[in-house]
């Protein structure tokens, strides 16, 4: 195969993860990936051993590269994957997680059905605790308008990269539309603020029923740190608005079920995590998506997306009640202790 027909570019964005990354190394070694893939670490100018680790990793694994560039942020280091990349689709991972040893078994006959896109399911390992997270209980396909909807609820098709499979010229287009693919004033969420114009023009998307994928949660994390959450959780309603704007002026008919959601997470946060100080800061906010949850998350009780789940934590704040989520969540740490 030449070197420019790759069938598939599997993008790692690096930065000070000498922790994980050894774990990440070996779960691609793991696989039985032919010279039809080919590996990109993309170092954002790390400053723990992560570079030493990955050029010595690629001097032995014909199929990885690694680029290293001055630290610019996730999103640079992602357009700067892009711009290197070969192959027909793209997947990515993030260096603090790892896939399943049958990641390439089971994906590599997919990539020849011709299909825009694929997405599979997750296993979120916190701690020693593992436990698969599945989006629906059997693999289907996904048309246009299926998809877009999927993205704008966000509750079963979440919008991290990691998960999903797309075809290359969907970002190429992205890049051509708005002069660059993600944006690089975003430090978290840039996977989100793009897929639903990376998705725009999917037309077959497959739903692969399958945990392939270990996402690591780490309270360190941008995304876990609870120094953070009600600012991200923030971020994610005005993202979710965005995208909501953007099907709306492509006269695709959605609902607000995205945003709400959003709203919804952000009261919990505030409620039952948020200190005097961050209470003190965000109350007017607080009142705000509290006052708009009331009138309209009512709606939420009667969607039939909407995980079960998900409406039991709706129905308590709905009446004040959210701080019961506390004795739900020390019950469910019991009954799975062990």
């Amino acid at each position: 195969m030449k070197e420019n027909d790759k069938q598939l570019s599997i993008i790692i964005p690096v930065y000070n993860m000498e922790k994980f990354l050894p774990k990440c190394i070996k779960s691609l070694e793991n696989q039985k990936f032919d010279d039809s893939v080919e590996i990109i670490f993309i170092d954002d100018g790390s400053f723990d051993s992560s570079p030493q680790i990955l050029d010595q990793v690629v001097m032995t694994n014909n199929n990885m590269n690694v680029f290293h560039q001055t630290n610019a942020g996730v999103a640079n280091a992602r357009n700067y994957g892009l711009q290197v990349a070969k192959g027909k689709y793209i997947a990515w991972i993030d260096p603090d997680d790892y896939i399943t040893n049958d990641w390439w078994k089971v994906i590599s006959p997919l990539l020849k059905l011709n299909i825009d896109m694929i997405y599979f399911d997750m296993i979120i390992k916190r701690g020693n605790m593992e436990y698969p997270r599945y989006f629906q209980n059997k693999s289907y396909m996904l048309n246009h308008d299926e998809l877009c909807r999927e993205l704008a609820r966000g509750d079963r098709i979440q919008s991290h990269l990691c998960s999903k499979i797309i075809l290359r010229p969907y970002y190429l287009r992205t890049k051509t539309e708005r002069g660059y693919i993600f944006d690089p004033t975003l430090s978290y969420c840039e996977d989100f603020d793009a897929l639903h114009y990376i998705c725009w023009p999917v037309k077959k998307c497959m739903y692969l029923h399958k945990a392939i994928y270990v996402y690591r949660q780490r309270d360190d994390s941008i995304v876990n740190n609870r120094n953070n959450k009600l600012q991200n959780f923030l971020l994610g309603i005005k993202l979710y608005k965005k995208r909501y704007d953007f099907y709306k002026y492509s006269t695709l008919n959605i609902n607000k079920t995205g945003i709400l959601l959003a709203e919804c997470r952000f009261i919990l946060e505030y409620s039952l995590y948020s200190t005097v100080e961050e209470k003190g800061k965000y109350h007017k906010i607080y009142k705000k998506y509290r006052h708009d949850f009331f009138i309209n998350g009512w709606k939420l009780l009667n969607d039939k997306h909407v995980l079960y789940r998900e409406k039991i934590i709706i129905f308590l704040i709905l009446f004040h009640l959210e701080k019961i989520c506390f004795k739900l969540k020390n019950i469910f740490k019991y009954l799975t202790k062990g």
